[in-house]
């Protein structure tokens, strides 16, 4: 995996920018599959789905980030072991975990990992990682 991810960061231009649309797509699937995966009791969790194009990828890499900047994001997603309490006392018990953004986002990463070895492949180099095993 990690011979794949440096393999990435050295593409010559033309390749990064069709990589670049690949994992672009990737991402924005991403996002759209855990904002319509979780559950709409207030809509923050799904609303605070972002994604966000790293500038320092250097001349030849491709880095997007997909976050969930909402406060609780984190909470709804491992869930909790201990029983929590709301302000006002009362006792709401464990949380199990949500598993949404997690999942969506390696379901997705593998899918663009190999896509984008199927396009280096297509310019005669050798891929001997294609990115499905995580």
């Amino acid at each position: 995996m990690q011979e794949f991810k440096a393999a990435l960061k050295r593409m010559p231009l033309e390749m990064r920018n069709e990589a670049a649309e690949i994992m672009g797509d990737a991402a924005e699937q991403a996002a759209d599959d855990a904002r319509m995966d979780y559950p709409e009791y207030t809509g923050k969790l799904a609303d605070s789905v972002k994604v966000v194009p790293t500038p320092n990828a250097g001349s030849f890499g491709v880095d997007i980030t997909v976050i969930n900047t909402a406060p609780h994001a984190q909470i709804f997603e491992s869930g909790t072991t201990t029983p929590r309490r709301w302000r006002s006392g009362k006792n709401v018990g464990i949380m199990p975990p949500g598993k949404v953004f997690i999942p969506a986002m390696r379901r997705n990463r593998r899918k663009a990992y190999v896509l984008v070895g199927r396009m280096m492949q297509a310019q005669g180099l050798i891929v001997t990682d294609d990115g499905g095993q995580q």
